[in-house]
């Protein structure tokens, strides 16, 4: 016999606390910004913050090696 959680029980009936799953954090935002300018400014606020991730040495260079370019 499984064990029981409320977490698990609230789960199965789709109610969740605390987001886990990438599915259930998507779900949670979609839940607090239904109105559009929210969702333009927070995916403007994600797209920043997934750019900045990245630096010069995280960028690949490509070199064309076919002779006579």
């Amino acid at each position: 016999m499984s064990s029981w959680s409320v977490d698990v029980a609230n789960r199965r009936v789709g109610v969740v606390g605390t987001p886990v799953s990438p599915q259930e954090k998507s779900s949670a935002i979609h839940a607090f910004a239904p109105a559009d300018e929210v969702v333009a400014e927070v995916s403007g606020d994600l797209r920043r913050q997934a750019a900045s991730k990245f630096t010069s040495e995280d960028r690949v260079r490509v070199v064309d090696l076919r002779p006579g370019w």
